[in-house]
């Protein structure tokens, strides 16, 4: 009987068949699926995400000319750095640099466009920077720049950031409780719309794009917004530009004193055109622009640009370019920076 039970418990554990029976198959494992291709998109500062169907501006078309499934998205990382983003796009470094200086009257608002990368610094004005976006077929901002606690600069953000996916906010570190600004962060905080809160050299990399941070410092002044503003510098290959409109010319040394190359051919001019004692160091020693956009409202009440603003810029050969009497400006340079345009009217 013993022997009987031991034989019983080898056929079950082996699969052997006892006389007369067919022998038992022992199931086979089945093949490992292969993985379908993977597409690589853009996150942030340039790093790669991987996923068969990944995109965040818009849907991927499949082989068959049919457009591929979005798939939710996660954020990768959310850090106060600006190197850090949680938003993806698809690659394409060969596409021009392109930045909106928008004809906002005497409010702010510049778009910055790298192929499927969208940021928008400002918005003084919701319905002029709503129309121009619509105008422009774009539906979601990457990052929104909100540069200073000033209405011309934030108002019409808290709109746009119910009207538009925003994937970052960044703000400049100086916001006190009770203004119209530290309201702003709570409403993006309410909209989980990532923040964060660039510093002078801080920079990020996208799409053959670098942004470099010039202001504010690591040490906030708060007496002024504007000794606090975000100020960039927007470069693609030989190419850059200053967008030095967020603040005013008395802040320049402490530019100089980061020790960023400051040469660009482009800038938009400080605080819509308005006339300093002394000429601007940076502009004539530093910057060496060759053009400058002076955003400005219409036969604005406060006079700008001033006179002397535009017989200083007349003398250093730089042609000066206005949203009041040329409409939107539009900066288009080519990926490597070996050249540029600029056009009104746009």
């Amino acid at each position: 009987m013993k022997s009987v039970a031991i034989l019983f418990s080898f056929v079950l554990l082996f699969g052997c068949a006892l006389p007369g029976q067919e022998p038992t198959v022992a199931p086979q494992p089945q093949p490992t699926p292969v993985p379908e291709p993977e597409i690589n998109v853009s996150i942030g500062n340039g790093s790669v995400a991987e996923g068969a169907n990944a995109t965040a501006n818009g849907t991927l078309p499949s082989e068959g000319g049919t457009e591929a499934e979005i798939l939710p998205e996660t954020p990768r990382n959310v850090s106060g750095s600006i190197m850090d983003g949680q938003f993806a796009i698809r690659e394409n470094f060969a596409t021009p640099l392109k930045v909106y200086v928008i004809k906002d009257g005497q409010a702010d608002s510049v778009l910055v466009n790298k192929g499927e990368f969208n940021m928008l610094v400002d918005a003084g004005s919701f319905a002029q920077v709503d129309a121009f976006l619509k105008k422009m077929g774009i539906t979601r901002l990457n990052v929104v720049v909100a540069t200073r606690d000033y209405s011309g600069a934030i108002g019409g953000i808290p709109n746009l950031l119910d009207s538009y996916k925003v994937d970052e906010l960044w703000d400049n570190g100086a916001a006190q409780e009770g203004t119209a600004y530290y309201s702003l962060l709570e409403k993006a905080r309410e909209k989980k719309v990532l923040l964060k809160g660039p510093e002078a050299l801080e920079s990020m990399e996208v799409n053959g794009m670098t942004v470099t941070v010039l202001n504010p410092q690591l040490q906030r002044i708060f007496s002024n917004p504007d000794n606090d503003a975000i100020v960039l510098k927007l470069s693609a290959g030989n190419f850059c530009m200053l967008l030095l409109n967020p603040t005013v010319q008395e802040r320049e040394n402490v530019l100089i004193s980061t020790g960023e190359n400051l040469r660009c051919d482009v800038i938009t001019y400080y605080k819509h055109g308005e006339g300093r004692p002394e000429p601007s160091l940076l502009i004539s020693s530093y910057a060496k622009p060759k053009d400058a956009i002076i955003s400005v409202g219409v036969n604005n009440s406060v006079g700008l640009p001033t006179n002397t603003t535009l017989t200083r810029l007349a003398l250093q050969s730089i042609k000066v370019w206005r949203t009041d009497t040329g409409g939107t400006v539009l900066v288009e340079a080519k990926s490597d920076g070996s050249s540029y345009t600029v056009s009104g009217n746009n």
